[in-house]
């Protein structure tokens, strides 16, 4: 995070969030029922999290204290990358990519081309996205 904490989640549906310096917990939050499978930190410090089991992508709000549910029905799984343009990108268990965008939580874009799960994604410049998976091939597009 930006004021040096780190971030993380792990199996028991919660996020941590640790001072660094002192190596201790600043906060636990149970942020879900079920495990936490992909989360990003958002340049305000906001926390997004998913669990595929739940298939709900919730916020929690550092500054406010409460956790907001902001997308349900979402099933994807690693990675979860915010893209350059607010909008975020996820990985689906069919192989594809979407593109949500997260003001009016719908679907912006769907990509396909993999035969085999997305492994990785990363955000080339504004207009290039590449994935990667385990069917051993690079996708470029947005």
């Amino acid at each position: 995070m930006k004021n040096g904490d780190l971030v993380s989640v792990s199996r028991d549906n919660r996020i941590k969030i640790w001072n660094y310096e002192l190596s201790s917990v600043k906060t636990n939050i149970k942020a879900h029922d079920n495990e936490i499978t992909s989360f990003l930190v958002l340049e305000n410090g906001d926390i997004l999290s998913h669990s595929n089991k739940e298939y709900k992508l919730k916020q929690w709000k550092t500054n406010e204290g409460f956790m907001d549910e902001i997308l349900t029905d979402t099933r994807w799984g690693k990675p979860l990358i915010k893209l350059s343009d607010g909008d975020l990108a996820g990985a689906y268990p069919d192989f594809s990519i979407k593109i949500w965008n997260l003001q009016s939580s719908k679907i912006k874009k769907e990509l396909f081309g993999h035969t085999h799960v997305v492994q990785a994604l990363l955000q080339y410049d504004t207009d290039t996205l590449i994935s990667g998976s385990s069917d051993r091939s690079e996708k470029f597009g947005i």
